[in-house]
């Protein structure tokens, strides 16, 4: 009985293991020049530590030993929390870190007039690293409905570095837009390891992203 109840314990932390893994990424400068500054390295080098411990997760579950396991887990823990702690004092010593950036679309309802990085944090269950974005934009038409668009980074020769989409979404949906006034579009961006050589943001057309979900 007792071997059954640890298979099951055991099986249960395996299924665990599987959140860690991370996008990947794309190779890069140690300390990268782009835009974010130091952020992407940071990210890289705790997810290189977070792979670490995987493994060794993964060989304490094939030798069933709880203990090394969940040494290992809480490892990974402190590490996620440690890095969490240096990317929000890097971005609140900055107040935000300001992106350039370049609108492409939907000139007609929006101007995008500041794009920001307001946070960066570690998702609990995986190797995935998040930095969080505001863009203000002042409408130019009374809109009825909400406003979203997506962000693109890219590289100093344009291309679109990997990545997921950024939707951006108003912070207070269903609420008369009116022309003239000034609000804020919310998203948020993983894999920022990927980063270390972003150059600037492109502002996408809704209809654009509705074409890249469908890929």
């Amino acid at each position: 009985m007792r071997n059954i109840f640890r298979v099951i314990t055991f099986a249960i932390l395996f299924v665990s293991v599987m959140y860690f893994i991370g996008c990947g990424s794309e190779g890069s400068k140690a300390e990268g020049g782009g835009v974010l500054g130091k952020l992407p390295s940071i990210a890289k080098k705790a997810i290189n530590e977070l792979e670490g411990l995987q493994d060794d997760m993964m060989k304490a579950y094939k030798k069933m030993d709880e203990k090394a396991y969940n040494k290992a887990e809480e490892k990974a823990k402190e590490v996620k929390k440690k890095t969490d702690a240096e990317m929000k004092s890097i971005i609140e010593a900055n107040n935000g870190i300001e992106i350039p950036f370049e609108q492409e679309a939907d000139k007609d309802k929006f101007l995008i007039k500041n794009i920001k990085v307001t946070g960066a944090h570690f998702k609990r269950r995986d190797n995935e690293a998040y930095i969080n974005i505001e863009a203000t934009f002042e409408a130019v038409v009374d809109e009825t409905g909400t406003l979203f668009t997506y962000l693109r980074f890219v590289d100093k020769e344009g291309r679109e570095i990997k990545g997921w989409a950024v939707l951006m979404l108003m912070a207070s949906r269903n609420k008369p837009i009116k022309a003239g006034e000034t609000y804020t579009l919310k998203g948020a961006y993983s894999c920022i390891e990927n980063l270390q050589n972003a150059d600037k943001i492109i502002v996408k057309s809704r209809e654009e992203w509705e074409s890249k979900k469908r890929e």
